[in-house]
C-alpha cells in the first residue's frame, strides 16, 4: 500500500515589527471599549490557544470584564 501526497500547503512567513502589533492590538482594545489609547497601557500581550475549553474562555471573559466596568 502506497502512500501519496494529496495536497500541499503553502506557508508565507510573514515578519511583522512587535512595536507595529502592539500598537494594532492597544488600538483595537481602545476602539471596542470606546475609549483612547492614551487612557491604556498595555503590559503582556499572551496567544490563547484556540482550542481552549469553553470553561476556561468564560472564566478569562469574566476576569478580564471587571477591568474596564
Amino acid at each position: 500500500m502506497g502512500l501519496e501526497l494529496i495536497e500541499q500547503a503553502e506557508y508565507h512567513i510573514v515578519s511583522v515589527d512587535d512595536d507595529e502589533l502592539i500598537a494594532v492590538i492597544t488600538a483595537a482594545v481602545a476602539a471596542s471599549l470606546n475609549r483612547s489609547t492614551h487612557s491604556l497601557v498595555v503590559r503582556s500581550i499572551k496567544q490563547v490557544p484556540a482550542c481552549s475549553p469553553a470553561w476556561n474562555r468564560a472564566a478569562r471573559l469574566d476576569l478580564t470584564r471587571t477591568w474596564y466596568s
